[in-house]
């Protein structure tokens, strides 16, 4: 279990530093980058993306500037370490309507797409954790789904709703075992598409019947999004028991 977690924090930065790659921090030699060029490459990054997702970059091109230190002797020191990191990002408090989930799948084709969106807006999976979902782990009359390897290194086990045993029981099966074909890149592009598809149809639709355009309806949505609302409604099912319990 534990090389598996470190095969999967290898690939993380690995794909960190493919993509870092073709910026202009790439292109200079090592030991002549300076904590200024890595700060002016930190506040380029900080307008495309979160601070919490630079954060994530700059720990893996500080691991790659500290191996070059202790073991290529390339550089006399870390210019990461040297400079401020953003501060950590606010939670995020996007809620995502029903109605925009539903909008959002019928906007995409793309090959197990809505079973992945709906998995995990019922189940609260991580989207790691439902790419790697394999049918041998999977127990439809017991209705749970068991994750050997999650984000933290543990294993735990995830009830299945019936709209969720749903989904599952008309997935056709594949030769090499796993439930989903997609990696995580392409479910994020094909998602982020798709919210852009539904948002511009959306604002056509609008302007065409003369309806209000709602500001932020099918605006901000990220797929993580759907994971948060999945554990608000869990919590409060729970609540509900409870109170019947009582």
């Amino acid at each position: 279990m534990v090389a598996n977690v470190v095969i999967m924090g290898y690939q993380q930065e690995l794909y960190i530093l493919r993509c870092w790659q073709k910026r202009d921090l790439a292109k200079m030699q090592l030991y002549d980058i300076k904590p200024a060029d890595v700060a002016k490459a930190r506040d380029q990054r900080l307008e495309e993306v979160s601070s919490g997702s630079v954060r994530r970059e700059f720990d893996a091109i500080s691991a790659v500037f500290t191996y070059a230190v202790k073991e290529w002797g390339l550089c006399s020191s870390n210019p990461v370490k040297q400079i401020r990191k953003p501060p950590h990002g606010k939670p995020r408090e996007r809620r995502v309507e029903l109605d925009e989930v539903t909008r959002i799948i019928a906007a995409s084709k793309a090959p197990d797409f809505a079973a992945i969106v709906w998995l995990t807006y019922e189940t609260a999976m991580r989207r790691s954790e439902l790419l790697s979902l394999v049918w041998e782990h999977i127990d439809l009359e017991r209705r749970i789904a068991y994750l050997p390897l999650t984000k933290n290194g543990d294993s735990r086990t995830v009830p299945l709703s019936s709209t969720a045993i749903s989904i599952l029981s008309k997935l056709p099966r594949r030769n090499d075992g796993k439930v989903f074909s997609k990696n995580a890149t392409s479910l994020s592009g094909a998602f982020n598409r798709a919210v852009t598809r539904t948002r511009s149809a959306y604002l056509k639709e609008c302007i065409l019947n003369g309806i209000k355009i709602i500001p932020r309806y099918l605006v901000d949505i990220r797929l993580h999004d759907l994971r948060h609302e999945a554990t608000t409604n869990m919590l409060k099912l729970d609540l509900v028991c409870l109170k019947f319990q009582q």
